[in-house]
């Protein structure tokens, strides 16, 4: 069953009930239909809220919905196309979403001061932060043993492998985690993560003070990415941020850097937060090696295609827009799985043979040559609309002993909606865009 093509009920996901109960409670915004097949029950697609439904109702809804979604490839669509914008979106959300999760966060952030402690090995101890009222939970067995796949891969290649299954056989012994039955399918399973230094980084000597305000604003899950200005803060850096994690035996080791007179290993190309770094050229790259059949090309494919390229600074939107734009003009014409027509499929393959040029595209990653202290800096901002995508662009401009430099620092550019709207209109839009807040361009 798909869902209803009227723009107005794209929300609503049909569900069959068979039974003699037809009467429905309006304050769940539902409502009966009585279709050749018999009468069924549409409930709104992101409906939360279940506890205004009789209990019985209650859990026969909340099992339908989560088997549903599983089942129903529009909805599966839908989620993925939610990451999709979610890399785009301007940082405009709903008030009541934005509130929920900070009084979630502040929760948590207050459970952990109170509970985190250090042992007799000066590790760090925390209790995990149980919920009082949850649902229940369906099995996430496979999504579990893909990250454990993952990780144990992030593992051998760290060489940290070996110390991590020791911890686990100690949390085994000491009865902390247990083995699961292979047989036993329902349960929830929790995914291994790191441990976040934060706490640790708050609480030292003075004279460090500086060197953990850098590393504190430096980490990304387990990896320490940071600039300095000279080989001597580098050095510096390196030694003093050893001392500290060390401390909460924090083992940061493997460092690479641009000045080779400071590098411990020898290694050129380094993944960073899913670009290439060139480490002997000081330049960041993407990763465009696509591959498909250029034959039966559906809208599933074009979704797939225009997820695929990773590239959180934006520097390559020009090109990553353009498989955006094909997918919009399929979106109320053409179904998931229907193979595209002539001109939308030739489109689509003159962008597709040119994508792989990508990895020619290099970004420099010092926004200027010279210190920032020893320059006059200036920030220069351009937008513009157009009736198929508005965007944004920022510049830095450096002068320094009379010579000028200019580099592209960030850019956001988003589709225009669907639904046709005035040029004036798109015009407000991207200039929205503009006086955002620093930490939505990020």
């Amino acid at each position: 069953m798909k869902a209803h093509e009227n723009a107005q009920c794209i929300e609503i996901l049909p569900i069959v009930l068979l039974g003699i109960r037809t009467a429905v409670k309006e304050d769940i915004k539902a409502s009966c239909v009585e279709l050749v097949y018999g009468i069924t029950l549409q409930l709104p697609n992101d409906i939360n809220e279940t506890s205004i439904i009789p209990p019985c109702d209650n859990i026969f809804v909340d099992r339908l919905r989560n088997t549903t979604r599983e089942l129903n490839p529009v909805a599966t669509c839908a989620h993925d196309l939610t990451e999709l914008w979610s890399v785009d979106a301007i940082g405009i959300r709903d008030p009541v979403e934005i509130k929920s999760r900070q009084v979630a966060d502040e929760e948590a952030v207050e459970f952990f001061r109170k509970t985190i402690k250090r042992n007799q090995d000066k590790r760090y101890e925390v209790y995990l932060p149980w919920k009082s009222e949850y649902p229940e939970l369906e099995s996430n067995k496979e999504l579990v043993t893909k990250r454990l796949m993952s990780a144990t891969k992030t593992l051998i290649r760290s060489g940290h492998l070996s110390e991590y299954v020791e911890v686990l056989n100690k949390w085994i012994r000491e009865g902390i985690i247990e083995v699961v039955d292979e047989d036993k399918n329902k349960g929830y399973y929790l995914p291994h993560h790191p441990a976040t230094t934060s706490h640790h980084l708050e609480n030292v000597p003075d004279v460090r003070k500086e060197t953990a305000r850098q590393l504190q604003k430096s980490f990304y899950v387990d990896n320490c990415i940071t600039s300095l200005e000279t080989r001597e803060e580098v050095a510096k850096f390196i030694s003093e941020d050893k001392e500290l994690m060390s401390a909460a035996k924090f083992d940061l080791r493997g460092w690479i850097t641009s000045d080779k007179n400071v590098e411990e290993t020898q290694k050129r190309y380094i993944p960073i937060l899913g670009l290439s770094w060139n480490s002997e050229n000081d330049e960041l790259s993407c990763n465009s090696a696509i591959k498909i059949s250029e034959e039966n090309i559906t809208k599933r494919t074009l979704l797939s295609i225009a997820q695929r390229i990773y590239d959180p600074i934006r520097f390559t939107s020009p090109t990553t827009l353009i498989p955006k734009i094909i997918l919009q003009k399929t979106w109320e014409k053409i179904n998931w799985d229907d193979v595209l027509p002539p001109d939308i499929c030739n489109e689509f393959l003159a962008w597709y043979k040119h994508v792989n040029l990508l990895k020619d595209c290099k970004i420099p990653r010092r926004l200027i040559a010279n210190p920032f202290k020893d320059c006059q800096i200036s920030l220069h901002c351009f937008s513009d609309a157009s009736k198929v995508f508005y965007a944004a662009c920022i510049s830095l401009r450096a002068k320094y002993n009379g010579k000028i430099s200019i580099q592209l620092a960030a850019n956001k550019p988003r589709l225009s909606p669907i639904k046709e709207i005035t040029i004036s209109r798109l015009e407000l839009l991207r200039a929205l865009i503009i006086i955002l807040p620093d930490d939505r361009w990020t």
